[in-house]
């Protein structure tokens, strides 16, 4: 079976609920994994299980380079649907191993970390949830990031090195967009004007004076959420209450956003088409890029998606991108603590 096929079954299986506890997930789906990406999962010196930290307890696996015998990739695993808030225990691991990819993961949802890169690492993951998308895009991934070969040649960690760099460079833009908004709307800025002007005309065919168009620049930008250096909504965070029941309500805005447009279904979502030709809202990442020059929005596993500037934005076009797809949503933004 090539690695897609065993994606597939495991698919199959987390729909019928097979994988009841965390230690199926370890042996039914990371060691099966593991196995097909090439690793010796018969010896524990390259593929050590339950390796124990002292006071600190014992994280789930450490794959070791077997030619430097360096520590190369740590893996905690949770039983599935139970990875909330399970990201501090990971760190806490992190910071008495080092590593240059870590991996949180209920064997559904897999969260990869870069603790080597630079900025706050802890707050920046490129994500894959094996039960969505296409599961040959999923294998890719996972080969990307966690083949033996890849591991042990050093390739993996440039290239999460890249994505993540990449990552980092997008949240860091978001966080800038408030304040670049704040000067544009501060500024009687005449292309804007005139923008705004045109699709006035269009929509009832009298045009605004350039008075009324500027006063509701500033009354726009006094209504937006005060916003931290971040680019975060200060104080506040976005819930998603799927049409199934599922709750999507991460730390940070733009991992909910983009969650939620995979539990959409990425390819549903691409077929509309939205954003522009420059920044289309999805695309796929192209693998014979290796500068990364393809990568200009988030990391999603095997997609880009570019994040929308501020949070009503996100609120925003997920209703729309949910209309559109004749999908439920309820989308709020809700004090945080």
């Amino acid at each position: 079976m090539k690695l897609k096929e065993h994606i597939d079954d495991i698919r199959n299986r987390l729909k019928n609920e097979e994988y009841p506890n965390e230690r199926a997930v370890r042996q039914c789906i990371i060691d099966r994994l593991l196995w097909k990406l090439s690793w010796p999962t018969y010896a524990p010196r390259i593929v050590y299980p339950e390796y124990p930290i002292v006071g600190t307890g014992t994280v789930d696996y450490v794959l070791y380079d077997p030619k430097s015998g360096n520590p190369r990739v740590l893996i905690e695993a949770k039983q599935v649907d139970n990875i909330a808030g399970a990201e501090q225990q990971l760190f806490e691991y992190v910071s008495h191993i080092r590593v240059s990819i870590a991996i949180l993961t209920d064997g559904r949802q897999w969260n990869f970390f870069h603790p080597t890169g630079k900025g706050k690492w802890q707050e920046h993951k490129i994500h894959l949830d094996l039960s969505i998308g296409d599961s040959e895009e999923s294998a890719e991934c996972l080969e990307r990031y966690l083949s033996y070969k890849a591991i042990c040649t050093g390739e993996a960690d440039k290239m999460i090195k890249q994505d993540y760099d990449d990552l980092v460079i997008e949240k860091e833009i978001e966080s800038h967009f408030p304040n670049a908004w704040e000067n544009v709307a501060e500024k009687e800025n005449e292309l804007l004007i005139e923008l705004i002007a045109k699709e006035i005309i269009e929509l009832c065919g009298h045009r605004p004076t350039n008075e009324q168009v500027y006063d509701f620049l500033k009354a726009l930008q006094k209504t937006e959420l005060p916003v931290e250096s971040s680019g975060r909504a200060k104080g506040h965070s976005m819930r998603v209450i799927m049409d199934d029941g599922t709750i999507i309500n991460s730390k940070v805005v733009a991992d909910t956003f983009i969650e939620t447009i995979e539990r959409l279904g990425i390819e549903d979502v691409i077929k509309l088409g939205l954003g522009s030709d420059k920044w289309p809202l999805i695309k796929r990442k192209n693998p014979d890029d290796p500068a990364g020059k393809d990568r200009k929005a988030n990391p999603s596993g095997h997609y880009s998606v570019h994040v929308v500037a501020d949070t009503p934005g996100k609120k925003k076009l997920l209703k729309q991108i949910a209309r559109k797809l004749g999908r439920q949503l309820e989308v709020e933004l809700v004090p945080k603590g």
